[in-house]
């Protein structure tokens, strides 16, 4: 029998452990994509991070650590950077931690009117959204 190492509490089981496929805008146009990894969900709190890349040739990359809640009646996730790590500068510019907020569909596979910024209005605000692709961590036992 095939097990999977799935860490969710019931209160919080439609959100998916794994990954999910970001893709937004910001208010300058920027184009930002990420791989938004949820390692782990318990008693309503995710830990996780993105992974961002965007602009031209992805020159803004570099890999932001959340945490966050899920608010299951109101079917509405929000994560809080905590910390960056390999972030790539151009012209001055990078990534800096931000606050990020979105609803889950009814399926739970989409994250959707998905919306960023920061408490000190230094990130350009943007609008997003996610779809789950796969559950990475099967431990295939």
């Amino acid at each position: 029998m095939k097990r999977t190492n799935t860490q969710f509490s019931e209160s919080i089981n439609n959100i998916k452990i794994g990954v999910w496929k970001l893709s937004g805008i910001d208010e300058e146009q920027t184009v930002w994509r990420a791989d938004l990894i949820i390692q782990t969900i318990r008693n309503n709190t995710c830990l996780g991070y993105f992974d961002w890349y965007s602009g031209v040739n992805e020159f803004f990359r570099g890999r932001e650590y959340f945490e966050g809640t899920y608010l299951e009646a109101r079917r509405r996730i929000d994560l809080r950077g905590t910390r960056l790590e390999n972030v790539q500068v151009y012209q001055r510019r990078g990534l800096i931690l931000g606050v990020y907020q979105a609803s889950l569909s009814n399926d739970g596979l989409t994250l959707y009117d998905g919306y960023w910024g920061d408490q000190k209005e230094v990130v350009v605000p943007g609008t997003w959204r996610a779809e789950w692709v796969k559950h990475q961590y099967d431990s295939g036992l």
